[in-house]
């Protein structure tokens, strides 16, 4: 199938959704502020490993200003065949899938990061077949992190993580190493004086009101399967800031919350063919456990940790597992 471009013309007009199909589809983000490199690790790993479903391959292509800007991702596809949906660059990833599937005229999506890498063949049979039981969601990752829990220990108060890590200057080493790129920005929560206790205040009430304790299950959104119309109930708060992320995907509320109270299943499924619920997740070995060898779809975050040394895995494990933490 050739390319083909959707999206708002130059009046800002919508133009007619893709073409019609049954076949679920694929639909990876491309975004501009990456480097080509990104989507051509994607490309190399989807003609690697088969995904065991046919479908539509979507790239959903963010914030790019003009033709000229993509040409040189698109060259990375080196002739396969994929469909092009453009998007504006403002909000999030899930604002882009959001509209993805308003446009979208497929039953089912999978929706893949920018930085999704594939590990093994059938991996799009594995995430489809338990939509197609009545499941809600079903993502390659989920964890048990909580962005309150996480605030309280840092700021020596209460929480469910005062005897899962060696201490406190150990935890704050680590998170450092990481600069807050896996959990939510706690270190903001330390404000500078002269109104330093009141904006504290402030801002832990804030994670208090946004987040549950641990454990708090959630799906990670780097790479997950739903049903469009599914997707399309989900109520949505105007994403401006990294902090409203993490609210939707793992806050009260949350995509995962939200499903649940519609009655539906919320899974993950692993590479060995399993699908594990919530209470399963610390078991899967998908995300921050040993080797992540049942993991189907690789992202920054799982190499993260793959290529950290054992400080690193133990926080990581830890931060999503808790006491059930298995980094080695």
């Amino acid at each position: 199938m050739p390319l083909r471009r959707t999206g708002p013309d130059r009046s800002g007009a919508e133009r007619p959704a893709l073409t019609d199909s049954s076949l679920p589809c694929v639909v990876h983000l491309v975004r501009y502020g990456n480097p080509p490199e990104a989507l051509g690790r994607f490309v190399e790993s989807y003609r690697r490993h088969d995904a065991g479903e046919s479908h539509r391959l979507i790239l959903l292509c963010k914030g790019f200003p003009d033709v000229a800007a993509l040409a040189p991702h698109l060259e990375r596809l080196d002739g396969l065949s994929a469909e092009r949906l453009e998007v504006p660059d403002d909000g999030f990833d899930l604002t882009a899938y959001r509209r993805a599937a308003a446009r979208l005229d497929g039953a089912v999506a999978c929706y893949l990061n920018s930085h999704s890498v594939l590990l093994s063949a059938g991996w799009l049979e594995r995430l489809l077949a338990p939509l197609r039981g009545g499941a809600g969601i079903v993502g390659a990752t989920g964890s048990w992190n909580s962005g309150r829990s996480t605030a309280c220990y840092a700021l020596h108060l209460p929480s469910a993580y005062d005897e899962v890590f060696p201490d406190r200057a150990w935890y704050r080493d680590q998170s450092r190493r990481l600069g807050g790129a896996v959990a939510p920005p706690v270190r903001d929560l330390m404000a500078h004086p002269p109104l330093r206790y009141a904006r504290t205040a402030y801002r832990l009430t804030r994670y208090l009101a946004l987040f549950p304790s641990f454990p708090a299950p959630h799906v990670r959104t780097n790479a997950f399967a739903i049903r469009s119309n599914t997707m399309l109930r989900l109520r949505y708060p105007r994403l401006r800031s990294k902090a409203s992320v993490w609210t939707l995907e793992s806050g009260r509320g949350s995509i995962t919350d939200q499903i649940q109270a519609m009655g539906l299943p919320v899974l993950v499924a692993g590479r060995d063919g399993r699908v594990f619920g919530p209470a399963e997740w610390a078991d899967s070995d998908t995300l921050w456990q040993r080797e992540q060898g049942n993991l189907l779809v690789a992202d920054n975050q799982t190499e993260t940790y793959r290529l950290g040394d054992l400080d690193r895995r133990m926080l990581l494990s830890r931060v999503a597992w808790g006491s059930r933490a298995r980094p080695q």
